[in-house]
């Protein structure tokens, strides 16, 4: 629905919150897990504690369902055009904006690619995907799409992160400090992302993408270069294995603020009018 109802600003934006949104129940649930065992009152409710409190947000989000307005686009596609013009209308409401000239536009907009899809017979979920590998220009839109976010899961991220303890100990970091790294390695995430929703119109999303995979190849090989000179060694040298937490802090800083929101903003983009 965001793409139908908000500006290119505003789409940006939630992406980027959607993110930090993400990165910091993350860090949440490491703190707590790093918390608890030092908490005797509620060591024997270790487990549950966690349990319970991610319902918290999750009970927001279903009783807030109730109140969220219907997608302009989907009521358009069901022949209820009154209804979506006054969701595209409250939507977009802005004083900046008393004749909702944006409002207009983006419900044209929106009518007329129901208009085309009907004429093409591709009102629907399988009836877009027939339509989406029908065309030349729309599997082009398709494949990049999924070039960009398949590269995405290549930097390494995923498995830094879930292995994140397992590499601080490799390093010489013991007890629960390794769990306790982990949740700063994903708070810095926070700023990074905000960086990027900040910046990355300023400067360009191309530029961001190249300065980013520069820095986690960096990162990476240096990481790759501190194991092989004191990981595998057994060395306890710990200004070198200290340089080794430090590319992994650096990897992380490059990646949220270059890469993380950026391939998905890039995604977006790609196949705008594929659904």
């Amino acid at each position: 629905m965001v793409r139908e109802s908000s500006g290119d600003t505003v789409e940006r934006l939630l992406i980027q919150v959607q993110v930090v949104i993400s990165r910091r129940t993350a860090n949440s649930s490491e703190a707590l897990h790093y918390l608890l065992p030092r908490l005797s009152l509620i060591t024997v409710y270790r487990w549950r504690f966690p349990l319970a409190v991610q319902l918290i947000p999750t009970s927001i989000l279903l009783i807030g369902s109730f109140w969220l307005p219907y997608s302009p686009r989907w009521l358009l596609s069901q022949g209820r055009d009154e209804a979506a013009w006054k969701v595209t209308q409250r939507l977009h409401a802005s004083k900046s904006d008393p004749d909702d000239n944006f409002a207009h536009a983006e419900y044209n907009q929106m009518q007329a690619q129901i208009e085309f899809e009907r004429k093409h017979n591709a009102v629907g979920t399988l009836a877009q995907a027939r339509l989406a590998f029908s065309q030349k220009s729309y599997l082009k839109r398709l494949g990049l799409g999924f070039l960009v976010q398949f590269g995405n899961q290549c930097t390494g991220a995923l498995v830094i992160n879930n292995y994140n303890t397992i590499l601080f100990s490799g390093l010489g970091i013991t007890g629960a400090m390794p769990l306790l790294l982990l949740g700063f390695f994903n708070l810095v995430t926070v700023p990074g992302n905000l960086f990027n929703g900040l910046f990355i119109d300023r400067f360009g999303r191309r530029r961001f993408v190249i300065v980013g995979c520069i820095g986690i190849i960096v990162c990476l090989s240096g990481e790759a270069a501190i194991t092989a000179q004191f990981v595998d060694t057994g060395s306890t040298n710990r200004v070198g294995l200290g340089f080794g937490v430090g590319f992994i802090f650096a990897f992380v800083a490059f990646y949220s603020s270059c890469l993380d929101a950026t391939m998905r903003v890039r995604s977006t983009y790609l196949c705008r009018g594929l659904c």
